[in-house]
């Protein structure tokens, strides 16, 4: 299983929002964390809440700077944003459909872990030079 750490290379050059990026990689390791004890059925519903009020909020917040600073790409980088946040509205309701099995709260940790790692480090280091 993978360990997903946020570290000074996934940085936007932006306190906030590289504060928000921690948070999420806080929360995966918390979910990782409970899964090594075994209890990641009782995590993964408060990460998944998390992660969504997480989305509404952080998504939100990069697309006000991304459009302050006129990001030629902001289109784009909102329709990546919009598909995340139908992918954790898809995750919450098969969890609340049939419950959290092992394979369900793998999923979602290496599922989310690796979205984040690409998007920040793809996709979020775009806009960085415009938003500094």
């Amino acid at each position: 299983m993978a360990v997903f750490q946020w570290n000074q290379t996934l940085s936007v050059g932006n306190q906030k929002i590289d504060q928000q990026h921690q948070q999420l990689f806080e929360a995966l390791a918390k979910l990782q964390d409970a899964m090594k004890a075994g209890k990641g059925k009782e995590e993964v519903m408060s990460t998944l809440r998390f992660l969504s009020n997480y989305v509404d909020k952080h998504f939100a917040d990069e697309e006000e700077l991304m459009k302050k600073h006129n990001y030629p790409d902001f289109e784009n980088h909102k329709k990546i944003h919009e598909n995340f946040k139908a992918k954790v509205k898809e995750y919450i309701n098969k969890y609340n459909a049939s419950g959290a099995d092992l394979s369900a709260i793998v999923t979602v940790q290496q599922e989310v872990g690796d979205w984040l790692i690409k998007h920040i480090g793809y996709e979020d280091k775009k806009y960085a030079p415009y938003i500094k």
